[in-house]
């Protein structure tokens, strides 16, 4: 190797060194409390029935269960309340994987967890075993159950 090129690689490779340090860094984590209120300002709402996007909009939990939801500019600020500025955020009732092979699975309960972290709060099972449907189809037609 010459050297002029031997200098243009380890220039190369510092310029490579540099940049690497250059990405940005993941946001910090935050831990949601599960016990006791928790706040989340500034969120934008979206309605999965039509798509509207409602921005500027505040999420009172407690307990980890929501008991109002109210636009930002209408929410009394309490500095005894822990909240989180959730501008940029975007808050989604629940997806539903309408294409998973979960309950054929030998770890089911792991990844219906996994599933409910990331979102997913229904589903269709396309891969489920034959037992799983024989309650249904030997007694009454799927159409004719009752859904929560």
């Amino acid at each position: 190797m010459s050297r002029s090129s031997l200098k243009v690689a380890t220039l190369l490779a510092c310029f490579a060194a540099l940049l690497s340090g250059c990405r940005k860094q993941p946001p910090a984590k935050v831990e949601l409390p599960l016990s006791g209120k928790l706040r989340l300002d500034g969120v934008t709402l979206v309605d999965t029935l039509d798509g509207k996007l409602t921005p500027g909009i505040s999420i009172l939990m407690d307990q980890g269960r929501i008991v109002s939801i109210t636009p930002s500019a209408e929410v009394p600020k309490d500095p005894s309340l822990p909240s989180i500025n959730a501008t940029g955020r975007f808050v989604v009732p629940g997806f539903n994987n309408m294409h998973m092979h979960v309950l054929d699975q030998v770890n089911s309960s792991s990844v219906l967890i996994v599933m409910l972290a990331d979102g997913v709060t229904g589903g269709r099972n396309t891969a489920a075993p034959e037992f799983f449907f024989s309650p249904f189809t030997e007694s009454e037609p799927v159409s004719s159950c009752q859904h929560p």
